[in-house]
């Protein structure tokens, strides 16, 4: 496994960066900062080989601002303050509310926005706000997000686009959130708070699936949510206002499945990883501010083809 900080535009392009991602096996973004993700490597040799190993297809993933960068959409972290759910619901205009596009464009995530830290940082709402502005502004007529909370990861075949949801055994809410709305918010303007309804939830454990070519899940809970004058309201009751409109219900939580008894793990800065095959040549890409030894969440592609290598990266 090699690490590399690309901590610049320069670097971007350096031709040993670019070599040594291009050749990886598998890659994973480090969290961090994702404003210096799009400002050191759009539009750089470092993006197109990151497209290069997604075509092979080889495993791509991505924790915390890693997986943030992940969709076609996202919330870019441009300002020096966090976006909070409260700031996004009353202003879906307001400075922190920064998107991007145009960045990477991975199979099986186009046309998705990703989020992190759900219940951890009560950020459902702004999830919420960022669908709204996507719809709004005309990116697209079907805005929809994956959003995981810490110690989750939602793994994707590349070719069948389903969705599986692996956590760590003892977390409270070992859940992915997939989000969808087509109807355009019925107020999203500057200083004004938002109303947007409805928004369609499927919560998802490990246990179930997402089929993200039908946008349908099996083994999980569905729900609504809508939003008035910058209030958050849950079809599941009214509590959603102060738990981020993800309501946890007081039962059992989902078991892991077992790993495969050929599967052996390795620790990768920080970050449990396990790989069906024991020499894999992992890329770990990441910019200066990184806080890999902390507990979050992550995505993967996972290539599926006879032969190559099928990650599962998880929070450790």
């Amino acid at each position: 496994m090699e690490t590399l900080i690309v901590d610049s535009r320069v670097a971007a392009f350096d031709p040993y960066v670019v070599e040594t991602v291009r050749n990886a096996e598998a890659l994973f973004i480090a969290g961090g900062d994702q404003a210096n993700y799009v400002r050191y490597w759009k539009g750089t040799p470092l993006e197109d080989a990151i497209h290069f190993v997604a075509a092979k297809p080889a495993p791509i993933g991505g924790t915390s601002a890693g997986m943030a960068i992940l969709g076609e959409f996202s919330y870019s972290a441009m300002t020096p303050d966090s976006l909070t759910s409260a700031t996004a619901l009353a202003d879906p205009y307001a400075p922190d509310v920064t998107l991007e596009r145009d960045f990477l464009a991975l199979p099986g995530l186009k046309g998705l926005l990703t989020d992190q830290h759900l219940q951890e940082r009560d950020r459902i709402g702004r999830t919420v706000a960022l669908l709204a502005r996507l719809l709004h502004d005309g990116w697209t007529t079907e805005a929809r997000a994956i959003a995981a909370d810490r110690e989750t990861s939602v793994h994707i075949d590349p070719v069948t686009r389903t969705a599986e949801v692996f956590a760590t055994a003892d977390h409270p809410t070992p859940y992915a959130h997939f989000m969808s709305a087509n109807r355009a918010p019925e107020r999203c303007e500057p200083g004004q708070p938002l109303t947007f309804s409805p928004i369609e939830v499927y919560r998802l454990a490990p246990g179930g699936r997402f089929d993200l070519a039908a946008w349908q899940g099996e083994g999980g809970l569905a729900y609504e949510l809508s939003v008035e004058s910058g209030v958050l309201r849950s079809s599941r009751g009214s509590s959603a206002q102060s738990r981020g409109g993800a309501l946890i219900p007081r039962r059992a939580r989902p078991s892991m499945r077992p790993r495969s008894r050929t599967t052996s793990s390795r620790r990768c800065a920080g970050w449990r990883t396990s790989w069906r095959l024991p020499s894999v040549r992992c890329c770990w890409l990441r910019t200066p501010r990184c806080s890999p030894h902390s507990a979050g969440n992550a995505m993967s592609r996972r290539a599926m083809s006879a032969g190559k290598a099928t990650n599962r990266c998880s929070a450790g």
